[in-house]
C-alpha cells in the first residue's frame, strides 16, 4: 500500500511539474511574440554601408564629428493639439504678479518689471530676461550650473524631468547656455524646448517653447535611413562639419492653419556653428 501511495505522489508531482513547464513555455512564447511584434519594423544598417557613406561624404568635404544613426524602420506620426496656449502660472512666477495672465501678455507683447522683461515672441515662444539676478553660481562647475537651471525651471512650474539636455555652450562673458528638448515617450519633439542662460549671479535669460501633444498616430511610415538622407542632400562641395544627427518631430505648419496637425518624423542635423537643418524622414527632402 505504501508503495502505491508513493507512486501516486510521484505521479501527482510529475503532473504539477508538467503544468508548471507548460505555463513557463506559454509565457516564453508570449514574450517572444510581443518582442517580434515590437521589433518587426526595426532594422539596423550595416557597418560597411556606414563606412562607405562616411568615405563618400568626406570626398564631398562633409565631415562628421558624430556617428551616423544606424537604426531605421517604421515610425508613427505625432498629433499636435494647437487649440490652447496658457502659460499663466509660469509668467506669474517670473513676474511675481499673480494677476498677470497669458491674454494680457499677448495684448501687450512686452512686460517690463524693473530689470526683468517678459516677451511673447513669434511662434508663442516665451522670452524672459533678467539684467541683474541676485544669485551666486560657479559657472565653471557644470553640476552647479545644471542644478541652478533645474531649480529655477522647477520653481516656475516647468517639469524638466520630461526634457533631455541636448547641448550646452559658453559665450564670451562666460555665461553657460543649456538647450533642453522635450520628449514625448521616447521621441524628441524639437519645437518644444527650453533655452536657459546661467551667469555668475543666476539665470540671465530663458526662452520657452511648449507644444501640446495629443497622441502618436496608429499609422506608421517607413523611415528613410540616415545615411541615405546625408547622401541625397550633401552632394556638392559643401565644406561643412556635422556634430549631431538624430530623429524626432517638428511642426512646420502655419500657426493659424488648423487646431490639430499631424507631423511625420524629421531627421535633424546640427552643424558645428550651432545651426540646424531638418529633413523629412519619409523622402529625405529638406525643410526650408
Amino acid at each position: 500500500t505504501s508503495i502505491a501511495q508513493g507512486g501516486g505522489r510521484i505521479n501527482m508531482d510529475w503532473s504539477k511539474s508538467k503544468t508548471i513547464l507548460i505555463l513557463m513555455l506559454l509565457a516564453l512564447n508570449i514574450f517572444l511574440l510581443i518582442s517580434i511584434m515590437f521589433y518587426k519594423d526595426v532594422f539596423t544598417v550595416s557597418n560597411d554601408t556606414i563606412e562607405n557613406t562616411v568615405s563618400i561624404l568626406e570626398s564631398r568635404n562633409v565631415h562628421l564629428k558624430c556617428d551616423i544613426p544606424q537604426q531605421s524602420g517604421k515610425m508613427p506620426a505625432i498629433v499636435y493639439d494647437n487649440s490652447h496656449f496658457n502659460i499663466d502660472k509660469i509668467i506669474q512666477k517670473l513676474s511675481d504678479d499673480v494677476d498677470l495672465d497669458t491674454e494680457r501678455l499677448v495684448q501687450e507683447n512686452d512686460i517690463i518689471m524693473g530689470e526683468k522683461k517678459i516677451t511673447l515672441k513669434e511662434g508663442n515662444v516665451l522670452a524672459y530676461e533678467n539684467a541683474n539676478p541676485s544669485g551666486n553660481v560657479n559657472v565653471n562647475n557644470m553640476d552647479e550650473v545644471e542644478k541652478c537651471a533645474k531649480k529655477f525651471l522647477s520653481d516656475i512650474g516647468i517639469k524638466i524631468s520630461a526634457y533631455k539636455l541636448d547641448r550646452q555652450s559658453r559665450n564670451e562673458a562666460g555665461e553657460v547656455s543649456l538647450h533642453y528638448i522635450e520628449k514625448y515617450g521616447k521621441h524628441l519633439v524639437y519645437d518644444s524646448y527650453v533655452d536657459i542662460v546661467i551667469g555668475e549671479k543666476g539665470v540671465r535669460s530663458l526662452n520657452y517653447s511648449k507644444k501640446n501633444f495629443k497622441k502618436l498616430s496608429s499609422d506608421s511610415v517607413n523611415v528613410m535611413p540616415a545615411h541615405q538622407v546625408l547622401l541625397k542632400n550633401f552632394n556638392k562641395d559643401d565644406n561643412v562639419v556635422i556634430v549631431t544627427m538624430d530623429i524626432g518631430y517638428k511642426s512646420f505648419a502655419e500657426e493659424d492653419e488648423t487646431v490639430e496637425t499631424q507631423e511625420w518624423p524629421k531627421w535633424r542635423i546640427v552643424f558645428e556653428d550651432g545651426t540646424e537643418s531638418y529633413f523629412s524622414a519619409v523622402n529625405g527632402d529638406e525643410f526650408k
